[in-house]
């Protein structure tokens, strides 16, 4: 209960975006639904303008490429697809050091 608490408190007041990749892993693994908090994210991040945010989603997707949940791998795929169709430099470059 706690955990779900914790979850939508950080929800409701907009940290997705400050949080560092770690944070970010915590706060899927917090939510009980690795699957959906996941989704949520890639929607979440990829709409920013920024570049910081979506490379933090890029090294979180890089960690997760490897689970052992079928879903959560597809789930990375497409949001590594999804970040390298913006074709940012910054990006491009992290996706070559992710895909290599």
């Amino acid at each position: 209960m706690w955990r779900r608490w914790v979850h939508d408190a950080a929800l409701e007041a907009g940290l997705l975006l400050q949080l560092s990749r770690e944070q970010l892993l915590a706060f899927m693994r917090l939510s009980g639904d690795l699957p959906t908090a996941l989704d949520q994210i890639i929607k979440t991040f990829s709409g920013q303008p920024f570049t910081q945010p979506k490379a933090i989603l890029l090294r979180v997707l890089g960690n997760l490429s490897r689970h052992k949940s079928h879903e959560v791998r597809q789930l990375c795929s497409a949001g590594i697809t999804e970040i390298s169709k913006l074709d940012d430099p910054v990006l491009n470059i992290g996706l070559k050091h992710l895909l290599n």
